[in-house]
């Protein structure tokens, strides 16, 4: 504790710039090597109106692949804690939202869902992904909703971790705050950067000081650039009761996600409380739902390796419970696209017997043949007529 105290005092000595530049130098080093001991692989990907997407992908060659989305006012990096315990079983994709991170920013461009949605679904078609498990948290979750709206037919299951989108009468969250002005995101002081990552986290992770003023240096640097992407997410609505708040928000398309669904809840989120979890689980067709004790906002930073056993365990009851689905709906169309029709019996011909009565007809007539030739003397001698020999083919 003295060592902390004498380290605190030694740093505050150190100008603020001059921190946050080493801080920004050790979370390069970081997660450089973060990267390199999971194999991952940076790429940028081009969408119509040089617009760039950077990512990061984990291919070790496995069967199944995540996509994760991060959250607002984060960055594809914030992933790799959890990674780390998901790569010996998926391969991982996980891009920088539009606006945040490496990928393109413009101011031009309105940030809605439905924009958002459209630029990550281009970025999946230009990788051509298919059959690939969907997640994200807080803004990544709602976009991944809105992908997985977009695109039904390639996501196999899709993850919400305490995601954004869907706006409850009460208890009083972020949606609430941002309705009455007050922006979180937007960091103007050191008190308002701790008082954040208080609201974030029930427990705040350790981020070495450097690293730490690097990060509220980054907060308090874009706090304009967040006042402007929430409002164009927001788009006008300034209540629960705004008559447009179903127009830009999730509620109403919750029951048409047809693929299976889990929602991961931290149990002590502030932003978006519990009961927000509880109406979606109820408009979901296909959904389960796991709360996680004494976290909050963010589990799969403040508790990686708990959110990925939750996480993991999930998609493999799926995988299982697909394959099985899969294989009953090929044998069924199998079996009506070979529907064998049955052969025609082969038609054998049998000659019929005479009956008794021609038979006897036609004895009756011969020997009346024979006894009128007789009478005429003639010389020619009739044959008596052979039977005809029966022959039945079975």
């Amino acid at each position: 504790m003295q060592c902390n105290r004498v380290l605190s005092k030694m740093l505050n000595i150190v100008p603020d710039s001059i921190k946050a530049n080493a801080g920004e130098k050790a979370y390069e080093v970081v997660t450089s090597l973060r990267a390199a001991v999971a194999g991952a692989k940076y790429g940028r990907v081009s969408l119509e109106g040089e617009r760039d997407i950077a990512y990061y992908e984990i291919d070790r060659g496995k069967a199944e692949t995540i996509v994760f989305l991060h959250g607002f006012a984060d960055s594809k990096e914030s992933f790799f804690n959890a990674t780390k315990h998901l790569v010996d079983e998926y391969n991982i994709i996980c891009p920088d939202l539009p606006g945040f991170g490496k990928s393109f920013k413009r101011r031009n461009d309105r940030h809605s869902l439905e924009n958002y949605g459209d630029w990550i679904s281009s970025f999946i078609e230009e990788l051509e992904l298919r059959d690939f498990h969907l997640a994200g948290n807080s803004l990544g979750g709602a976009v991944a909703a809105q992908v997985a709206l977009n695109m039904p037919e390639r996501v196999k299951t899709l993850t919400l971790v305490d995601p954004a989108g869907v706006f409850v009468p009460e208890p009083y969250g972020l949606h609430h705050e941002l309705f009455d002005g007050h922006v979180i995101f937007d960091v103007r002081n050191r008190d308002e950067f701790e008082y954040f990552l208080r609201r974030v986290f029930t427990k705040p992770p350790f981020l070495p000081h450097p690293i730490k003023d690097f990060f509220y240096k980054e907060f308090s640097r874009h706090g304009l650039w967040h006042r402007k992407v929430l409002a164009d997410l927001i788009n006008g609505v300034r209540s629960v009761d705004d008559p447009n708040l179903h127009s830009m928000a999730l509620n109403q398309k919750l029951k048409h996600l047809s693929m299976p669904t889990f929602l991961i809840w931290g149990e002590d989120d502030s932003f978006f409380p519990k009961e927000t979890a509880l109406v979606m689980h109820q408009e979901i067709p296909d959904c389960q739902i796991h709360f996680l004790s004494d976290i909050g906002h963010c589990p799969q930073i403040e508790d990686p390796e708990m959110f990925s056993q939750v996480f993991r365990k999930y998609l493999h009851q799926q995988c299982i419970r697909l394959n099985i689905l899969n294989k009953q709906n090929n044998f069924q169309g199998q079996l009506k696209s070979e529907k064998k029709v049955k052969p025609k019996a082969s038609v054998k011909s049998f000659k019929k017997k005479p009956s008794t009565a021609k038979s006897n007809s036609r004895k009756s007539s011969s020997k009346t043949t024979s006894n009128k030739k007789k009478r005429g003397a003639s010389s020619s001698t009739v044959k008596p007529r052979n039977k005809t020999k029966q022959s039945a083919q079975v």
